[in-house]
């Protein structure tokens, strides 16, 4: 730092000594200080750089801080949500905790209320089957009796037919009876109850029954042709009124038997739901 020049070595007087010798003591210490200088600008520039690198690490941890307080907000916020959502879900814990109460209540009352209908049910059943079974005999006894008469309408049907035969066979007998009487060759007389007519109504078992027209022609006979007519009239009003009486009682028939299946439908009907009704019940 210092150089010797040719006065520092030429001699010097007392003071100038001393000065010189104060000043070389002033420059060592400037030069002393100059180094002390230089290290503390090289210390001041490590320093610099230690407080850059602090500086830096600083702002890297407000940084982190920075994101520490934004993540410990969002937990604060995700806590709030969860104790908002904890006492929502034990107000909801307790709203379905009420209600499972009350439908087992429900449910129980329910249980209750199908063993009573399933008991009423069967009871009901019992009390349709017995009347439906009394009701049942009593059409088949009515369509036994219907059918008994039946029969016997056409046992009567077929004994008309065997009567109108029987009649057409004595209608002819009549004529020829008729003929011979009006020749003189069968009656010896000709009164009222010799006539033809006369004895078919005895042979018929009509004696006592006017036929029309018999009145007015008392006085005289009446022909054979005549005597068919009449026998033939009345038979035929005979079988007129057999057919009206068959036709009357196969309606009857008709009308029972739908109205006996009309009542078994409803019966089925009836027990058919009511078995519905306590199958749903058991289960």
């Amino acid at each position: 730092m210092s150089s010797v020049t040719k006065a520092d070595k030429a001699p010097l007087s007392g003071p100038l000594q001393a000065q010189r010798e104060e000043f070389r003591g002033v420059n060592e210490d400037l030069n002393s200080l100059g180094g002390g200088i230089v290290g503390i600008l090289q210390s001041h520039q490590i320093l610099t750089s230690q407080v850059r690198e602090l500086t830096d690490t600083v702002k890297e941890l407000q940084g982190r801080v920075t994101d520490l307080t934004g993540q410990l907000k969002e937990v604060e916020e995700t806590c709030q949500e969860k104790e908002s959502l904890n006492e929502a879900l034990g107000s909801e814990l307790s709203t379905t905790q009420e209600a499972y109460t009350r439908a087992q209540s429900e449910v129980r009352n329910a249980l209750d209320e199908v063993s009573a209908s399933k008991r009423a049910a069967e009871a009901k059943i019992r009390t349709e089957q017995l009347a439906s079974s009394g009701t049942i005999r009593a059409l088949q006894e009515e369509v036994k009796e219907l059918r008994e008469k039946t029969s016997a309408v056409q046992e009567e049907k077929e004994t008309m037919k065997v009567l109108l035969q029987e009649a057409s066979d004595s209608a002819y007998k009549a004529y020829e009876d008729g003929k011979r009487a009006a020749e003189g060759t069968l009656f010896g007389g000709r009164g009222e109850d010799a006539t033809p007519l006369a004895l078919l109504k005895k042979e018929l078992g009509l004696a006592d029954v006017p036929l029309q027209g018999e009145n007015r022609r008392r006085q005289g006979d009446r022909s054979p042709l005549e005597v068919s007519q009449e026998i033939a009239r009345v038979a035929q009003e005979t079988l007129k009124a057999q057919k009206e009486t068959i036709e009357a009682l196969q309606q009857d028939l008709t009308a029972l038997r739908k109205e006996g299946s009309d009542e078994i439908q409803k019966f089925r009907g009836i027990i058919q739901d009511l078995t519905k009704r306590v199958a749903g019940g058991s289960r």
